[in-house]
């Protein structure tokens, strides 16, 4: 498994084990009695194959779960091209700043990708990095509106954010939900290269620890 490993990535071919996040939505008793309501919009209950912002979701009387369709580019040219969002098939182009309608080559993306599939090649993903947070709740005119984040900022339930240390997160009646949406770049020369989060861009950049204006090639990423 090695041997073969080592010839995928001789082959240029960058393996991504990172999952499409995912949330939960809690219902109170008796809240949910037509479906479930996601971004202003009342679904039924029972599987939902595409919600209107790209989301396969789950929806009961006790609450709603969904994850991403969509998969994030994690590895192109990102000083030539640029992403952008197709509602249509639910997933990002990767296009040329200078010329939007020529496509770009993607190396890699936060799924698990085709090509080993195709060669039918058994790899177990990792989960996104996640954590929750026990219910705080905020106040507004005397009635439990939303969760306190632990900056002290309400959010109404039912909504989500990204927050600074970039995680996407969602409020529910049990607290947050928050899950990362960046990926940690793996399979470069520790000895010589170091990784640095940007938050701006929420983005891992791997550079020599000597120089860090030269960058060091990463052939994996998990998160």
């Amino acid at each position: 498994m090695k041997n073969f490993l080592a010839f995928i990535v001789a082959m240029g071919i960058i393996v991504t084990l990172g999952d499409a996040y995912c949330f939960s939505k809690m219902h109170k008793p008796g809240e949910a009695t037509k479906g479930c309501t996601l971004d202003g919009k009342l679904y039924p209950f029972g599987e939902i194959a595409r919600t209107e912002n790209c989301f396969r979701c789950s929806c009961s009387k006790d609450g709603m779960r969904c994850c991403s369709l969509f998969h994030t580019p994690v590895n192109y040219d990102k000083e030539n091209c640029k992403t952008v969002f197709n509602k249509n098939s639910c997933d990002y182009d990767v296009v040329q700043i200078s010329d939007p309608s020529k496509l770009c080559p993607i190396y890699s993306r936060k799924t698990i990708l085709a090509s080993l599939l195709v060669l039918a090649i058994s790899v177990t993903p990792s989960n996104a990095d996640c954590f929750s947070e026990p219910l705080n709740p905020g106040m507004s005119h005397g009635e439990q509106t939303g969760c306190l984040d632990s900056n002290g900022e309400l959010h109404e339930f039912g909504t989500h954010w990204t927050n600074t240390d970039c995680y996407y997160c969602f409020c529910t009646w049990s607290g947050i939900d928050c899950c990362s949406t960046f990926v940690r770049p793996v399979g470069y020369d520790e000895e010589k290269c170091v990784s640095i989060f940007n938050k701006e861009t929420c983005t891992y950049k791997v550079v020599e620890k000597e120089d860090h204006s030269k960058e060091c090639p990463a052939y994996a990423a998990v998160g």
